[in-house]
């Protein structure tokens, strides 16, 4: 969800090269693509938790890692030339937005991957709304039920 690579490239080398293993159990090639994923009501809100990503990123590959910024930290931040590189790097590789929005970037996203599930990561610096990012998500794609309600709470504490 974060490297260099093109998701769809790498996933048809994989399809193509794939060989059963009866030591895995994989008779069939399976892909799950990682998606950084900040969702909010506010699209503006969930811009401004995508920017807190990158300005987490940008400090990882420029040797400076630390804690996940807040996005008034982010949004007050002075930002160096590589700083904004890094982040415009980071742009097709994360998805910030309303539900609607995420589902629609999420869908393609997986689409161009051939990918047979995703799998998300929320880097959201508020344990409140990092859950409610979770839980906007899956009422986006339609999910919900004791599996969503278990699982948030467990979600937050990550």
């Amino acid at each position: 969800h974060f490297g260099g690579a093109d998701p769809g490239e790498a996933t048809r080398i994989y399809r193509q090269g794939f060989r059963p293993s009866d030591a895995a159990g994989a008779q069939e090639p399976h892909v799950i693509l990682a998606a950084a994923v900040m969702c909010s009501e506010d699209p503006e809100r969930a811009r401004a938790m995508g920017r807190a990503h990158a300005l987490s990123m940008a400090r990882l590959r420029t040797g400076n890692p630390g804690p996940l910024p807040s996005p008034e930290e982010a949004m007050s931040h002075d930002w160096s030339a590589i700083e904004l590189q890094v982040e415009q790097g980071m742009a097709p590789k994360m998805t910030a937005g309303t539900p609607d929005q995420v589902r629609d970037d999420l869908e393609r996203r997986a689409r161009e991957a051939d990918a047979d599930e995703i799998m998300l990561v929320t880097p959201i610096h508020d344990t409140l709304e990092r859950r409610r990012s979770y839980e906007l998500v899956a009422e986006a794609f339609g999910v919900s039920g004791p599996a969503v309600a278990s699982a948030a709470p467990s979600l937050a504490q990550a």
